[in-house]
């Protein structure tokens, strides 16, 4: 799923027939991290920087203002958070001023 707030549906987390799903959600902010604690078979991906924001902006920008023939599809690079790369991934939400990051994430 494209935004995992959906993930944290407690029927999904606590649900045993739900189990049998596997759930992957791009996102990656501090709420869904704990999805990933509490599923082993769930997955959270991340854009790759800030750039899904700044082209998103940018391809409305340059088709309303400019009239510009946009591409249909810009596919960005994904990069899967595990366990060995949730720290600097924690650190790089804070540092852009989310306050619900865990500190468990951050040691």
């Amino acid at each position: 799923m494209v935004g995992g707030m959906a993930a944290l549906r407690s029927s999904l987390l606590n649900d045993a027939s739900a189990k049998r799903y596997k759930i992957v959600a791009v996102d990656a902010l501090p709420a869904e991290t704990g999805v990933r604690r509490a599923r082993r078979r769930a997955g959270l991906a991340r854009a790759a920087g800030v750039s899904v924001g700044y082209v998103g902006v940018q391809t409305i920008v340059d088709k309303v203002r400019f009239k510009a023939v946009v591409p249909q599809t810009n596919l960005m690079k994904l990069v899967r958070v595990t366990k060995e790369n949730l720290k600097p991934w924690a650190q790089q939400l804070k540092d852009w001023g989310f306050k619900d990051v865990p500190a468990k994430y951050l040691q």
